[in-house]
């Protein structure tokens, strides 16, 4: 672009300078033709009154609006045309540069906006690659929480088997001395229901023994009756039947009443026999209930030599993960650190550099700017001097074109300042940015790293390991994962890529893993970049 404004500045000097030529050719006629006129009047001063034109031939001129008829002589027309022409360029060069400066405003616009473009592109595929690299790191330290619970629950489960034991011994004693008590009681009730069975047995042999004595009594009474009545029968009258009769319905009552005994003696031997029967049912269950209560003690015995060896099993797991754990966080800590630190140093490098490709970038941008505008200053000085050359050959002829003079010069004079004005504005303004983006970024790197190894060592801290591993009400703060917020932003003055995690201020959040800190940036990068994200929470711990 430069170079087609100096091509045409070149052709429009050559222009000129061949118009000048030929109005000195055009003079030189003229004066020619007024020597040859002058010999032929035989006069040999030259009389200027002789070669005016008369009012009726006199020519009409206009400029800047103004059209009037004047006296004036051939040469002015030519120099006033001459004047015109030259202030017609310079308009035209002054709305050339305007119409170039506008151009090369918005042509640095549109490439200042694809240089934006490109580097928000950039940073876009950074900010998702750090957002797959924070993911997985979050991975990670979910499964370091799963670890940490699940070793919490082996803990607790132990604890409980523990308490367990001791109460199921507690309660296996009390069931034995229960059972103890109930058999000697039950064993007593047996003793006794045996003894009342043995003297019911007793009584009733003793009352079949009397049965039969009692029928053999009968049956020799009746022999001896029998004998006697035979006796009688032979020996007596009627009366002695009749006596006989009495004696047999007597002897009838008798062994009825007799028969009605043993059937009542028979009803209640019946009973007993049932009572026995339901004794022996009653035995039978209860040396039942006794066999499983031995098998249940007997497994309640092997249930307790199993839990004794899985607590021990598990007593020794949880030692083994404790000691791989603690040399794992060992581990881990130096590494992050070590690698803490190398991101650091890469980040600072990486900013330094930035800053000084954009400086560079930006003070050749400005000093082509300026050379260029130099450049355009210097053209309209040159014209201004041609202009001031040519006016003060035209201001010993006319007033009104010395009027004019000096508006074309008061207005280039004009356009100068302000353009040298704009200048020292564009000056002062980018020394301002670059010395605001100094200051920014010496603050943020040297706050990041102080907050990036203070977040660190707070979070590898015992402290840490005392909240992650204790039973502490902390736990039962309740956590809700949609009232949080992350916003993409870009940081000045390099456009860092930062995630901005919001809390609202009325919700209590809880992360056991790692300590949180308020409206504080930490900064992390990696092999491909740089990487910040600003954390506005509450007091409370909270997870990410």
């Amino acid at each position: 672009m430069a170079d087609l404004l100096r091509d045409d500045r070149s052709s429009k000097s050559d222009a000129a300078s061949q118009s000048s030529n030929e109005d000195d050719g055009f003079h030189a006629a003229e004066q020619e033709l007024q020597d040859h006129i002058i010999s032929i009047y035989g006069s040999a001063e030259p009389n200027n009154d002789m070669f005016r034109p008369a009012l009726a031939d006199s020519a009409k001129i206009g400029f800047f609006s103004l059209d009037r008829a004047s006296q004036t002589e051939v040469t002015e027309i030519v120099d006033l045309k001459e004047m015109t022409e030259v202030l017609q360029i310079l308009l035209q060069d002054v709305a050339n540069l305007r119409r170039d400066i506008n151009f090369t405003k918005h042509v640095m616009r549109a490439d200042h906006e694809s240089k934006l473009k490109e580097k928000s592109l950039e940073l876009y595929c950074r900010i998702n690659e750090k957002v797959v690299e924070l993911e997985k790191m979050h991975q990670d330290r979910v499964n370091s929480l799963r670890k940490a619970f699940r070793q919490q629950l082996a803990d607790a489960i132990s604890r409980l088997s523990v308490h367990f034991s001791k109460n199921l011994h507690i309660k296996m004693v009390r069931e034995r001395t229960k059972q103890k008590s109930d058999m000697a009681g039950k064993e007593e009730t047996f003793k006794e229901m045996q003894a009342t069975i043995l003297r019911n047995e007793g009584v009733i042999q003793m009352l079949k023994a009397q049965l039969q004595q009692q029928q053999m009594r009968q049956r020799e009474d009746e022999d001896e009756r029998f004998m006697d009545r035979r006796l009688i029968m032979d020996e007596s009258s009627p009366r002695v039947d009749s006596a006989l009769q009495e004696q047999l319905t007597a002897t009838q009552e008798e062994l009825e009443e007799a028969n009605q005994k043993l059937e009542k003696s028979s009803k209640k031997l019946a009973r007993l026999e049932e009572a026995l029967d339901i004794k022996d049912e009653e035995i039978m269950t209860l040396n039942k209930e006794m066999d499983a209560v031995k098998e249940q003690i007997e497994r309640s015995d092997i249930m307790v030599e199993q839990l004794k060896h899985e607590q021990n099993e598990q007593l020794e797991a949880a030692a083994k993960e404790r000691e791989i754990s603690k040399k794992l966080m060992g581990n881990q800590k130096e590494e992050m650190k070590r690698m803490m630190d190398e991101q650091i140093r890469l980040a600072k490098e990486e900013a330094m550099e930035k800053m000084k490709e954009e400086n560079h970038k930006l003070q050749s941008g400005e000093q082509a700017k300026l050379n260029k505008m130099k450049s355009q200053i210097a053209d309209l000085e040159k014209q201004l001097a041609k202009e001031k050359e040519k006016s003060s050959t035209l201001m010993t002829q006319d007033s009104a074109s010395s009027k004019t003079m000096k508006e074309s010069e008061d207005k280039l004079r004009a356009e100068i300042s302000r353009l040298n004005s704009e200048l020292e504005k564009a000056h002062r303004t980018w020394e301002k940015k670059f010395a605001i983006l100094q200051q920014r970024s010496e603050i943020r790197w040297g706050a990041a790293e102080d907050l990036l190894t203070t977040a660190f060592h707070s979070s590898q801290s015992s402290a840490f390991r005392k909240v992650f591993l204790s039973s502490s009400p902390v736990h039962s703060l309740m956590l809700s994962s949609q009232r949080f917020f992350c916003l993409p932003l870009l940081l000045p003055p390099f456009s860092v890529p930062c995630m901005m995690v919001l809390a609202r201020p009325d919700e209590r959040v809880v992360c056991p893993y790692y300590f949180s800190f308020h409206c504080r940036t930490m900064v992390r990068r990696s092999s491909c970049g740089s990487m910040a994200f600003s954390i506005l929470i509450l007091t409370s711990p909270f997870v990410v």
